[in-house]
């Protein structure tokens, strides 16, 4: 399932060149792929703002993260004029030191290697839908690919989490529950399995999507979880984070 974009999505090499896999997967996402080498060649790449918007998606080899990079990233934003660029580090985790220069830069969010398409997908959303203070959240959301069942009267549907949070979830699943309906969920996390019950908050059909951005399925908001449940989800949204965020 495409993000449904048709902003590009600017890549900064570094001396290694290793983003160019990354530009084929994004391609598959529905996104255009700008290849840059380095900062500089970046700002003059940035394209003028189309229909649809500008640029958002800056994604930047961890590599670059040196002691330039907050004024080179700063020269950056100057290029791209009103575009509000949402940066994105990209490689294997680095060392606390290079962690401290990322977030002094501006960069928050991170693809740390290995990540998925569901990862991938779910950080480019949130640069196209302005979900960038995400990591601020009360109750943050994580991407997934985990296995949920989803009951409805004597109904169960098979879906996929699309993202997840302490407070609800995304069912990617092509037959949604309509927005209102109670269901009983039934997810396995790793190590565990968790039922509740929810509530339908939106749903993503054909013919009706309310967030084109998003996979079809419905958006559902827990009701009464217990303090067991409460505690495993904190647990595994934390350990989430610490692969998306810098």
């Amino acid at each position: 399932m495409s993000v449904r974009v048709t902003s590009p999505v600017v890549l900064i090499e570094g001396s290694a060149g290793r983003l160019h896999e990354l530009a084929r997967r994004i391609r598959l996402q529905g996104a255009e792929p700008i290849v840059a080498q380095g900062t500089t060649e970046a700002g003059v790449l940035i394209p003028e703002p189309g229909p649809d918007g500008g640029v958002a998606a800056v994604l930047l080899d961890v590599e670059l993260a040196g002691r330039n990079l907050k004024k080179d990233l700063q020269r950056l934003r100057s290029a791209a004029g009103s575009q509000e660029l949402f940066f994105v580090a990209v490689g294997e985790a680095p060392a606390t030191s290079a962690r401290k220069k990322l977030r002094s830069a501006g960069v928050r969010c991170a693809l740390w290697e290995p990540f998925d398409d569901a990862t991938l997908r779910f950080q480019l959303n949130r640069a196209w839908n302005a979900d960038r203070d995400d990591h601020k959240r009360q109750s943050p959301r994580i991407p997934t690919y985990l296995h949920a069942q989803v009951g409805g009267g004597q109904r169960v549907k098979d879906g996929v989490v699309y993202s997840l949070s302490v407070q609800g979830a995304f069912i990617e699943a092509p037959r949604a529950s309509m927005a209102g309906a109670s269901v009983e969920l039934a997810i396995r996390l790793p190590g565990c399995f968790i039922e509740t019950r929810g509530r339908v908050v939106f749903a993503n059909v054909p013919g009706n999507l309310q967030r084109p951005n998003l996979p079809l399925g419905m958006a559902v908001r827990f009701e009464k979880l217990d303090t067991a449940t409460t505690k495993q989800l904190k647990s595994y949204v934390k350990d989430r984070l610490a692969q998306l965020e810098v």
